[in-house]
């Protein structure tokens, strides 16, 4: 029943500035990949996302591992920039980022001027396949006016998730660029509010996360296979390697003393719920 991430690549085609990819680290092999799916299965992992950097820039097909992960029985999601070419086949989730629909504020993000509108056609192409599509947002200082037009054009969309989240000066990119675009819990509080206000009759699911939420509340892993996690320390977010994946069973992961053991699991049944009370 449990949810895992798993980081392919530190290589990116956008230089998006809250971005918390693993530069240095490279990909991780395709055979590594296959090991670890067999392993999170036998984990009980049920849903696992192939994320980046971005992931269909692997030197090898990212396609080939979410045709293995479908097989073995995972739901299957692709977080991605929607650059390259999709294979949809055996995908159940396409996940894209839209931060503001505006072609100047993307680029001041660090992403193609025309992110928003390729990113529609991606949508509209993944919904007529019939795959589920769930858009990721993070709030900064610099896009936080934009966030409600973002609301209202989620309206228009059959979106199954939109999941918001407040900017987390982690690692890399984003750590860099903690003074430009950090927000306080308040504000990122107070946009959601208004948020709710604008969806209140939108019949997708809205989740939203700030930092302390998120911390330690993931099964991540980075491009060397390792489980790693955000934590909050002295008054400062850190990225934590916690250990080759390879090496843990599920009461080793669920009781290490990074993990937020409460909200991993409340994140991971509402996946399973939602995946397992209705075809895709």
């Amino acid at each position: 029943m449990y949810s895992a991430s798993i980081f392919l690549n530190d290589l990116c085609n956008y230089k998006c500035i809250y971005c918390y990819r693993h530069i240095g680290k490279g990909e991780i092999e395709k055979s590594k990949v296959f090991n670890i799916l067999d392993h999170l299965r036998k984990m009980n992992f049920s849903k696992i996302s192939f994320a980046g950097g971005e992931p269909t820039l692997v030197s090898w097909n990212v396609f080939e591992a979410i045709e293995y992960a479908k097989k073995l029985d995972f739901t299957t999601e692709l977080i991605t920039n929607g650059t390259n070419k999709i294979n949809f086949d055996y995908l159940d989730i396409l996940t894209i980022d839209i931060d503001s629909l505006k072609e100047n504020m993307n680029e001041k993000l660090g992403k193609s001027k025309k992110h928003f509108i390729r990113s529609e056609k991606i949508i509209d192409e993944a919904l007529e396949k019939e795959v589920k599509v769930k858009i990721n947002t993070v709030v900064s200082k610099i896009n936080i006016e934009d966030i409600e037009e973002i609301a209202y054009w989620i309206k228009t969309k059959n979106i199954y998730r939109w999941k918001v989240f407040q900017y987390l000066p982690s690692i890399g990119i984003a750590k860099m660029n903690k003074n430009k675009l950090e927000i306080s819990k308040k504000e990122f509080h107070e946009k959601i509010k208004r948020i709710k206000e604008i969806i209140k009759d939108w019949n997708g699911q809205f989740i939203y996360e700030d930092n302390d939420y998120m911390s330690g509340g993931y099964a991540s892993i980075d491009p060397k296979g390792h489980f790693y996690v955000s934590v909050k320390k002295d008054g400062e977010y850190k990225t934590i390697d916690i250990g080759d994946v390879l090496d843990y069973d599920i009461e080793k992961f669920l009781s290490n003393k990074y993990i937020n053991k409460e909200v991993f699991l409340k994140r991971s049944k509402i996946n399973y719920m939602y995946f397992n009370s209705e075809e895709i």
